[in-house]
Formats: C-alpha cells, sequence, structure tokens
C-alpha cells in the first residue's frame, strides 16, 4: 500500500490544537516505506532482538533493518526454509531471541534471530494442534526456557514445550477458572498472570492458581463476544502494580493499596488492538484512537499528539534501546520518533536573520522596528549586537556610511528603544557606522567603527565620545571588523580581515598577533567564561584557537581534532561549552574535555552552511544561529549528549563479488554472519566484501565506522560512514577481522566485532603436504644415499677384501720370510756344535730344536697369544743355552695382572728381537751377556721389552760394516712389516722402538707396544 496523501487543512487543525493545548508534540525522524526496502506499508508487527537488529512483519515478508538497509525473508514455495507465508499477522519475539511469526492462515513459524535457523513449528505433527487456534501470537508467553503458554482460540491455554517436543492443553475449568474467559496472559517473576473478564489471576507454571484479584470497578467485563480476538494481556510493573489496556480506558491495578483506578479514553466507532511500548523509565507508551500517549510511572496519561492522516492508525509500537520510538502503521509505513536526542529545531527565514529575530522570536512590533535605526540595514550580515550589564541588548548596523549620530537601540522586555544619540566632536566629524561593540569589565560600553575609531558610548547622556584612532602598526588596510572585546577598561582586543591585534589605550601601543597565530583572516573572538585569562579565536579556514594571554601560547583545534569544518563563523559560551557555527553545521566544544559535538541537517538543522555575523542570545538563554536559508534556536541545556554505545554487528558479506550470507543460494555458512565466529574458506574464496552496522537508530547518518584485519594490516582504517570492508586477494591464513563504530556525537564504543577468518591454502601448501613431501623428499634422499653408501661400501669392501687377502698373503710371505730365517740360524748352531764334536749337545739342540720348529710350522694362525710367543722365545732361549752355555743368561718378568694369553699379538715378532740381541750384542763380547724380556704396561699400552747387556748398538752397527757375511740379518726388517700387517688387519696401533740401554755405550733395549684390549674396543667402539 502507498502513502496516502494528508490533506492541508488536517495539519492546520492539528496545529492549531496543539497551539491551545500547549501540548508537546513527537516530532518525525523519519518514515520508513518501500523505497527504503521495507517489504510493504502495511506493518503488523515490530520487535528488537538481543543484538539490536530491528525486525518488522508486514504483508508481504519479514524485514530485519540495521538503520542502513532491509533484508528481507519472504514464502518461496520450492524452499522448505523459507517462511510459510508472507502474510504476516503478529510477531513476538521470546526470551530466547526467536521470533515467533502467526500468519493470517493460522500457521506459526519460529526464527532464531541470531541463527536465521527457521523452525515451522505448526507443521510439527506435535504441536499441529495449534494451528489456527492461537487467539494471537501477543498471548504467547515463556515462563521458563523453552516452555511457552499460548490462549487458546476457544478459551483455555496450550502449554508446549519445545525441548522435549510435547504439547499440553488446559481448559479453564481444568485450570479452575469455571466459566471465566481468559482475555490475556503475561509472566513475571516465572509466573503466570492470566487477565479473565473478571478478575486478575496467578498460576504457577503447573496450572495451580496461586493468588486471584477481582475487578472491583464497574463493568469489569473484558470478554468481548464480538470481538473474540481482543487481548487484554495485562502489563505487570516492577513494583507488581497491573496495567490492562482496554477499549476506551486503561486499568490500573496498585498493589501497594490494592486497588483499582480507571483512566478513561475518548472511543472510536471501530476498535483496533492498542499497540505498546515500554521505554527504559518504564513508561508505558500506547497508542489508541489515532494518538499515542504515556502512562507514566505514576499512572499520569500524557498524550503526546503526532501528525496522523484521518485513517492512519498505530498497528504496533517498539521502543528500542536508543530510545527511538517505532510505529508500524496500517498502510503508512514505518515511522520513527527520537525521544532521546532531539532534533535541532529548524526555521525558515520570513524575512531575514536579525528581523526574525526581533519580530518573530522577541515579539517586537513592526513598528518599533521600522522606527528604529536598524530599518537602515541594507542585509542581515550588518546586524551587530550586545548585551551590558544590566540586560539591555544594544544593537546597530555596521557598514562605512558616514552618519550624523550613532545608529544604535536596545531591546529590552519586548520592546525595542530608539533613542537619539549625539556625538561629541573630540576629534573628528566623519562619523560612520559602528562595526563592532563591547562592554568593558565596569559596564561602559563601546565601540569601534571601519577606520578603527574606538567610540566610548555614554548610555546615560546619549552621547558618544570618539577616543582614540587605533594605529595599524604596517598591517594593510582593514575592510571588515568581525568583533571587539575589552579586558578591563583600557584594554581592546579586535580582529578584522586582516589581522588580529590588542590596544592599549593608555599607552596608545598596538600589538599584532597576526605572526603569532595561525591564519589570516580572524572571525569571532570571546572569552572563556571560566578562566578569563584564555581568549577564543575563530579563523577562516585554520579552525579554532585557544589563546592563553598569560603564557603566550596558542592551542589550535581543527578537523584533525574532530572539528566538522575549519571555518569559525561565530562562538557563543554557555553552560561551560562553546557554541560555534561553520559551514558544516554548528557544534559544541566542552571548556572543560574539549569534547566536540557535531550537529548538522541529519540532526535536524535547516541547513549546513551557516552565515558570518549570523549569531544571536535571546534573553531566556537560547542561542540562534543562522545560515543560507534559515536559522536553528535552541536551549543548550536541552540539547542532550548522546552517551549511548551502539553495538556493532555484520550484515552481510559478498565471497568473490556474489552474495554468499546464511540464506542465499550456494552459501557456504550454516548461520548468519553475525553468528559466526569464524569463517573457513578455501583459497579459492579470499575476495571479501563484509558489510558492517553500528545498531542506534537515533541519526544513523552520523555513526562513523573503522576497521582493520589482523593478520593484514595492524592499525585502524578510519571509514567514514561507509559500512563496508573490502579486501581482495587474502593469501591462505588466519586473520581476525575488527570494526568498530562511533555514536552520534562521535564517542568509539570501547567494544568491537571481532569474526576469525580461515583462508585455507591449496593442498600443496598445507602443512601436512610440504611435511609429507618433506618426508617423502627426505626417504628418498635417503635411499638414494644409503644406496650410494651401500653400493661404496660394496665396493670398499671389496676392496678391503682385496687388501686384507694381499695383506694375509704378504703376511703369509713374511712368515715364509721369517721361518727359513730362523731355520737358517737353528740349522747354523747345529752345524758349529757337530763341527765342535759337541755331539751330546747337538742332539738336545735337535731335540728342542725339533719341538720348536713343529709349533711353527704347524701354526698357520695370523695372531696368536702371546702366552704363545713367550713360550717360542724360551724354547729359542734354552737352544741357543745349550749352544753357548754360561755366555747366554735370561730372564723372563711379567708384570702383575697382565695376562698374557689374553693379548693377541703376531707370531714371532719377539724371537728375531732375541736372537739379534744374542748374535749382534751378547756373543760380540768374551764373558757374554743377560737378556731380560719384560712384559709391562701404561695407560694405554702392553709393552713388550727385550734388554741385553751387549756391545751396544754403535759397536754393534760398526762391527756389521767390517763383516761381510753371505747371510744378512732381515730379522727387525721383517717385524716392522709384520706390525704394519698387524695393524691394518687389526685398525689398531702397533709400533717398534729401537734405543741404547741408558747408563752407558753397552746395551740395546727394544720395545715393542700393543694397544690394550680394552683400549682397542673402545676405539672400534667409537
Amino acid at each position: 500500500m502507498s502513502l496516502r496523501p494528508i490533506p492541508y487543512f488536517a495539519g492546520l487543525m492539528l496545529l492549531a490544537i496543539l497551539s491551545v493545548c500547549a501540548q508537546s508534540v513527537l516530532l518525525e525522524k523519519r518514515r520508513l516505506t518501500s523505497a527504503d526496502g521495507l517489504p510493504q506499508s502495511f506493518v503488523s508487527g515490530i520487535v528488537q532482538d538481543r543484538a539490536g537488529f530491528i525486525w518488522t512483519a508486514t504483508r508481504e515478508g519479514l524485514a530485519r533493518y540495521d538503520g542502513r538497509r532491509f533484508k528481507v525473508f519472504r514464502h518461496s514455495v520450492n524452499n522448505p526454509k523459507s517462511l510459510a507465508s508472507n502474510i504476516i499477522a503478529t510477531l513476538y519475539l521470546d526470551n530466547q531471541d526467536q521470533l515467533w511469526i502467526q500468519y493470517e492462515n493460522g500457521a506459526l513459524d519460529v526464527l532464531n534471530a541470531r541463527t536465521e535457523h527457521l523452525y515451522h513449528f505448526s507443521d510439527d505433527p506435535v504441536f499441529r494442534p495449534t494451528f489456527s487456534n492461537i487467539k494471537n501470537i501477543n498471548a504467547i508467553v515463556s515462563p521458563k526456557k523453552n516452555i511457552y503458554w499460548m490462549i487458546c482460540d476457544t478459551g483455555g491455554i496450550f502449554v508446549a514445550d519445545l525441548q522435549i517436543k510435547k504439547l499440553h492443553f488446559y481448559s479453564p475449568s481444568r485450570l479452575g477458572l469455571g466459566k471465566k474467559h481468559i482475555t490475556g496472559i503475561a509472566t513475571s517473576a516465572g509466573r503466570i498472570v492470566l487477565s479473565t473478564d473478571s478478575a486478575i489471576v496467578t498460576l504457577n507454571t503447573a496450572g495451580k492458581i496461586l493468588s486471584t484479584i477481582p475487578f472491583t470497578f464497574k463493568n469489569p467485563n473484558l470478554f468481548d463476544p464480538s470481538r473474540p480476538w481482543k487481548d487484554t494481556s495485562p502489563i505487570i510493573r516492577k513494583n507488581g502494580d497491573v496495567v490492562i489496556l482496554d477499549k476506551g480506558r486503561v486499568i490500573i491495578y496498585k498493589k501497594a493499596s490494592r486497588s483499582f483506578s480507571i483512566l478513561h479514553l475518548a472511543e472510536s466507532k471501530s476498535y483496533v488492538q492498542p499497540s505498546l511500548a515500554i521505554d527504559k523509565q518504564g513508561n508505558i507508551w500506547f497508542g489508541s484512537n489515532q494518538t499515542v500517549f504515556m502512562l507514566t510511572t505514576d499512572s499520569r496519561l500524557i498524550p503526546k499528539p503526532i501528525y496522523s492522516a484521518p485513517d492512519e492508525v498505530a498497528r504496533n509500537m517498539l521502543i528500542d534501546r536508543s530510545e527511538v520510538l517505532w510505529i508500524g502503521t496500517n498502510g503508512y509505513n514505518l515511522r520513527q520518533f527520537d525521544l532521546r536526542l532531539p532534533r535541532m529545531p529548524a526555521k525558515t527565514y520570513t524575512t531575514n536573520f536579525f528581523l526574525d529575530m526581533l519580530h518573530r522570536e522577541l515579539n517586537v512590533p513592526l513598528k518599533e522596528i521600522q522606527n528604529s535605526p536598524l530599518a537602515t540595514a541594507r542585509t542581515p550580515y550588518l546586524f551587530r549586537s550586545v548585551r551590558d550589564k544590566q540586560g539591555k541588548i544594544w544593537m546597530s548596523i555596521a557598514g562605512a556610511d558616514e552618519l550624523p549620530a550613532p545608529n544604535l537601540c536596545y531591546y529590552q522586555q519586548g520592546h525595542l528603544i530608539s533613542d537619539k544619540w549625539r556625538y561629541a566632536d573630540t576629534i573628528s566629524t566623519n562619523h560612520r557606522n559602528l562595526s563592532a561593540m563591547a562592554v568593558s569589565s565596569k559596564g561602559q560600553l563601546w565601540a569601534v567603527d571601519d577606520k578603527l575609531h574606538l567610540i566610548r558610548l555614554d548610555t546615560v547622556k546619549r552621547l558618544a565620545t570618539t577616543v582614540s584612532q587605533i594605529p595599524l602598526s604596517g598591517m594593510k588596510e582593514i575592510y571588515e571588523i568581525y568583533s571587539l572585546l575589552m579586558e578591563g577598561e583600557d584594554i581592546f582586543y579586535i580582529t578584522t580581515s586582516n589581522g588580529f591585534f590588542r590596544f592599549d589605550l593608555r599607552t596608545k601601543v598596538n600589538i599584532s598577533y597576526g605572526k603569532m597565530l595561525p591564519g589570516a583572516e580572524f572571525t569571532m573572538l570571546i572569552r572563556d567564561p571560566i578562566k578569563p585569562g584564555i581568549l577564543w579565536v575563530g579563523t577562516k579556514g585554520d579552525g579554532l584557537i585557544r589563546m592563553d594571554l598569560a603564557r603566550k601560547k596558542f592551542r589550535l583545534y581543527s578537523t584533525d581534532d574532530s572539528l566538522p569544518n575549519n571555518t569559525i563563523y561565530a562562538i557563543q559560551a554557555k553552560k561551560g561549552r562553546l557554541w560555534c557555527s561553520t559551514n558544516k553545521g554548528i557544534f559544541s566544544f566542552g571548556l572543560k574535555d574539549a569534547r566536540i559535538q557535531s550537529y548538522t541537517m541529519t540532526d535536524g538543522l535547516p541547513v549546513d552552511e551557516f552565515n558570518r555575523f549570523h549569531y544571536f542570545e535571546m534573553p531566556d538563554g537560547r542561542l540562534a544561529f543562522g545560515g543560507t536559508e534559515g536559522y536553528t534556536l535552541f536551549l543548550p541545556e536541552a540539547i542532550t549528549h548522546d552517551n549511548f554505545a551502539p553495538p556493532t554487528v555484520l550484515t552481510g558479506i559478498r565471497v568473490n563479488n556474489k552474495p554468499a550470507d546464511y540464506g542465499e543460494p550456494g552459501s557456504p555458512f550454516n548461520r548468519a554472519i553475525n553468528a559466526l565466529d569464524t569463517l573457513d574458506l578455501s583459497y579459492r574464496q579470499n575476495f571479501l566484501e563484509l558489510d558492517f552496522a553500528a545498531l542506534e537508530y537515533n541519526i544513523t547518518g552520523k555513526l562513523n565506522y573503522r576497521y582493520m584485519m589482523l593478520g593484514l594490516e595492524n592499525r585502524w582504517i578510519d571509514a567514514g560512514t561507509n559500512n563496508r570492508a573490502t579486501y581482495t586477494n587474502l593469501s591462505p591464513g588466519t586473520y581476525q577481522f575488527r570494526v568498530n563504530a562511533t555514536n552520534s556525537a562521535g564517542q568509539w564504543s570501547r567494544e568491537y566485532k571481532q569474526l576469525t577468518i580461515i583462508i585455507h591454502p591449496p593442498f600443496y601448501q598445507t602443512w601436512w603436504f610440504i611435511t609429507a613431501l618433506g618426508i617423502l623428499f627426505t626417504a628418498t634422499a635417503y635411499l638414494l644415499v644409503k644406496q650410494r653408501i651401500a653400493r661404496i661400501r660394496q665396493r670398499d669392501q671389496k676392496k678391503h677384501e682385496l687388501e686384507i687377502e694381499m695383506i694375509e698373503l704378504e703376511a703369509q710371505a713374511l712368515r715364509a720370510q721369517m721361518n727359513p730365517h730362523f731355520i737358517f740360524n737353528c740349522l747354523s748352531s747345529i752345524k758349529s756344535l757337530i763341527q765342535e764334536n759337541a755331539n751330546q749337545q747337538a742332539i738336545s739342540y735337535l731335540s728342542t730344536f725339533s719341538r720348536l720348529i713343529r709349533g711353527q710350522l704347524g701354526n698357520e694362525l695370523q695372531e696368536i697369544p702371546l702366552e704363545e710367543e713367550i713360550n717360542t722365545c724360551r724354547l729359542y732361549l734354552d737352544m741357543e743355552k745349550l749352544r753357548f752355555g754360561d755366555k747366554i743368561s735370561y730372564r723372563f718378568l711379567t708384570e702383575p695382572g697382565i695376562e698374557p694369553k689374553r693379548i693377541m699379538v703376531p707370531p714371532l715378532f719377539l724371537q728375531p728381537l732375541i736372537e739379534n740381541a744374542i748374535w749382534h750384542g751378547i756373543l760380540a763380547m768374551e764373558q757374554g751377556g743377560e737378556i731380560v724380556i719384560r712384559i709391562y704396561s701404561d695407560q694405554q699400552n702392553i709393552i713388550c721389552r727385550v734388554e741385553d747387556n751387549g756391545i751396544g748398538l754403535t759397536a754393534s752397527h760398526a762391527r756389521k760394516s767390517k763383516t761381510s757375511n753371505l747371510y744378512e740379518s732381515k730379522g727387525i726388517i721383517l717385524i716392522e712389516n709384520r706390525l704394519r700387517v698387524f695393524n691394518v688387519r687389526n685398525e689398531t696401533q702397533s709400533s717398534i722402538t729401537i734405543y741404547p740401554r741408558p747408563g752407558g755405550n753397552r746395551g740395546t733395549i727394544v720395545e715393542v707396544k700393543f694397544l690394550k684390549p680394552e683400549r682397542n674396543d673402545q676405539r672400534h667402539y667409537h
């Protein structure tokens, strides 16, 4: 239904009634229509959920409003998750934040306002009996979670338990009400309160009557058989009082006095169910007979007239948390009235600013204005005024015109007084219009003209005296003076089009502040009402200056400090605040906290652009500012400062340029975006647009936003009034989106909405894939390296085996060399014994030799125990002793703790050493000598030491050089080679050392070192 035209005469009649009754009229803030997104003009229900969204029911679906746009929910034949119908009769919000939607066809739906999940209540077989049997949705209450009491259309009560899916029916007689008709229901403190046609009855949740309060007034019958749909549900106040809205009356039960009172209302021909809302103070607002009423907490009924069409009806009402009154109408759309932040009054000019101030606002008769000096004004920009100590408002007209007498008049008590003034010609006879006026601390009125003549004005004698002309002091010629301010009786502060200066009348010194302060053109000048040593100076384009006269310092406030504009036309002080007009509305400035509150056309101002010299203070304290097309006039104390902290919510999301919120085709989400804590998206879903809103409905156009995406940025992004954030090509990772908003006063809310966003990487960038790839790579590399090592080891093994084989062959060759060498020496000894006819000795020698050679020839081992080597050496020494007798003596010494049988050594490594000691050391001496074989150890080694006291190394070498035997002894060389083979084979470090015996030139010592068995094992282990 479209908005119907409202007859002009109706408006005039309403204005006339309002002026007579002097009632406070509710000014409409806005009327939301289909052009704003409202599905349809007939609004059948309106509620506010916990988050702060406004839900409206219409005959064309359900809509959620966030102050910017409507999100519409409709019935769709092919979508079982859509509404059961589009024609909604009533709407109810329970304490679980669930919307109960009743359709005209009798069906009931339950919509979770947070998640937007829909449940078709009356389609459930358990609750099917409620279909078309619920009186109306306002007759539903929930005394506790998931339990709902509903008045049946035919009488009685349905009790539905949504948790266990059970439905009970209680007839009036079962409840103990007999034949009483139930006309309304409410809940209080977990109890059920019923209104019947004769009493107020309180039940517990089991259906047992706890108390009955019979009606004691006349005609108590609340039940109307001609209107069985009529709802008289009681309203339970905090003090226990009960209020019932009935046709033509308000029934109030006072708990304290246990009595009823009736407030009568004008009855209409046709009865419409009253709509109601309750504000924060507990006042009950309701509509009746095309009128809005407020029932106060002390039961006073105050009408609140609103401008309405003749047949316009308030179908439902809501007062939201920001204290906006919403009224849903019968085809006249959705109306808004601000109960908390009243609009700045806006008035259009009837003539011009100063004439409207005098005649329209101060009720000065036009004749007095026409007969005053003000009548000569060609433009309102020339109007000047100042208030003196007696409360008189002195007025004049500025300009460059020459006048024979001052053009002064004053306002007092509704009249404009225009007395004759004259000049006392002390300096010049060229008198001009007064450009600015000021009052000294003692009350003396002063003025200055456009040539900077200071004029003292005697308000008793009506005499003007030109006292002095202020020198320009090098300044450019001034073409306009903006303001004059006095300090004491002789100091003058003047702002002009070319500068700002201070003139001392006593000393005639003029000081310019032009270079000290920012700005080239200074406008209004005012003294701080709290700190007299502070001046406030307006500028054209640079902002507002706070000037400390004593400290000679200043502070500039500009748009960087939240000023709406840097051009300050007028400044007026009131109640600890400065009120300033600009090119972008007006603003107030807190003198103690520097708090700035801006007001524009969205706050009700007639325009945003104001004019210089268009300001005025009324005798009653109201302030006026004039703009290009109208003015505002207000009492500063009546302007409420916005302290509301609006919640910020997410209202929509687009993914890759497609709507993706819950309910949209192909949405990846399982609930509404504002109910989500985390978004899980793939790397292909990395183009995001997030919509948000601050749910304060007073002046939505003044709400500002800021947001950030942690993980991408670490600072707030100031979005102004834009309520959308866009991010493109988000890299895989985890982010936190935060959004924050101001209220209409520009204060940032302490809370912010937060949403975690996870962009999952492609599988080839996931940790498990990278880990698996790393493991695969490592395993592959390991296998390749292992194969390479195996091949190298195999090759080295073959090489090692060849080396071992060669070493063993070499060892066998060495042994083959050593055995003949040994045998040769032994046979030589036997030969010598036979030649000497020592047959018995030769036989004994040969017997010992046979035992020795048998052991050697039968031993093919590469290593033998040291004990076996010692035994071989004993046999050898025994043979040599048989041959040489007493010329040879020997001893074997073994260190205690050494076990020779555990020490493995190469065979025949000691015997050649002993043989060398005999043949090259001892036998060279006539008296013979001694050989000592010592087995001992140090920290790391087992040492086999052969020591003789023969001729020594030097004498032995000299003797060898003189001898030319056919056989050259190779014993030492063979031992060194044998030890080398032993070391390679066993990876050990055996060695041989030969050095002279200490204490003289006689004797030789040979030491062979082997690693101790445990040391060798450790070395192999490491």
